[in-house]
């Protein structure tokens, strides 16, 4: 029987060595697996020599991306995309910049070529007051926003002012549910919501669920979540005007398609530096 082969995608933005150490480090832990780094130009540049010369393949044509918009789904979709059209692989990956492997990478390649599982993420329902707080999902999902024209000269106002409009923007949410102003943090500008209607998931029907972007997914999951966003233009269409879409938008296809074998675990050790931390810490010495 034939080996099966591993796609590793690495989803990077900023210290453009980090990536390219691992891509060096899986290379030589997985000779035979395909590597391949979706750097975003945004910020620092990696040049597709570079990867190559590290063991790996650059992404072309790589999709720019904000914090918590939907662009970050897009460049997930993109990279899955391309591994379809032009690699061979049962598994598909994914990692950070910040990822680096600490056992060795021949137990997870095991794992995958024996489990019965499609797919290892871990996932939760999105309503489940002891992942999110209370009304979490509401606001992300709910709602179909737009982004106000920024204000250049915020910063610029008294810090009086400044306090009054916050708390002006807290009152208008909470006095009423059809309309909702969310600041979002990283100097991204508000974004005006207004309550859906007609949403793509229900308590009766599709679930909404949430999960990180850690996940490893056999390839005809991949080819399941692909030709979903291609064919479902609702589906798409509704995630692209809310909040962070990426931590719902594949969860939410991969845990409600019935014949997909889906395991609560994405096999990572993450340390979380704090209880809504945004992005994984950095592990040392008292973490191993």
């Amino acid at each position: 029987m034939t080996a099966k082969r591993n796609v590793y995608a690495i989803f990077s933005h900023g210290n453009s060595e980090q990536p390219l150490r691992l891509v060096r480090t899986l290379r030589a832990l997985s000779p035979n697996s395909h590597i391949v780094v979706r750097h975003d130009p945004s910020h620092t540049e990696i040049s597709p020599d570079a990867v190559e010369a590290a063991g790996g393949r650059a992404i072309p044509n790589p999709v720019r991306g904000r914090w918590g918009d939907f662009s970050l789904v897009k460049q997930h979709l993109h990279t899955q995309q391309w591994c379809l059209q032009n690699l061979e692989f049962d598994w598909y990956v994914n990692l950070t910049g910040q990822s680096y492997p600490i056992r060795p990478l021949a137990e997870l390649e095991a794992l995958l070529e024996t489990t019965s599982y499609d797919a290892y993420l871990t996932w939760f329902d999105a309503y489940d007051p002891a992942v999110w707080p209370i009304g979490e999902a509401a606001w992300r999902y709910h709602f179909q926003y737009f982004e106000l024209p920024r204000f250049p000269y915020w910063h610029k106002l008294p810090p009086s002012v400044a306090r009054a409009t916050t708390q002006l923007i807290r009152w208008i949410n909470r006095a009423q549910a059809l309309v909702r102003f969310s600041p979002l943090p990283r100097r991204q500008p508000i974004r005006l919501g207004t309550m859906a209607t007609k949403r793509p998931f229900s308590p009766s029907g599709r679930k909404l669920i949430g999960s990180n972007l850690n996940m490893n997914l056999s390839r005809r999951v991949v080819e399941r979540i692909v030709e979903i966003a291609r064919q479902d233009d609702a589906y798409a269409h509704y995630f692209s005007r809310t909040i962070i879409a990426d931590e719902v938008f594949f969860s939410t296809i991969v845990c409600n398609v019935p014949d997909f074998l889906v395991a609560n675990d994405n096999l990572r050790h993450i340390h979380w530096p704090g209880e809504r931390a945004a992005s994984g810490g950095v592990m040392d010495l008292q973490h191993l």
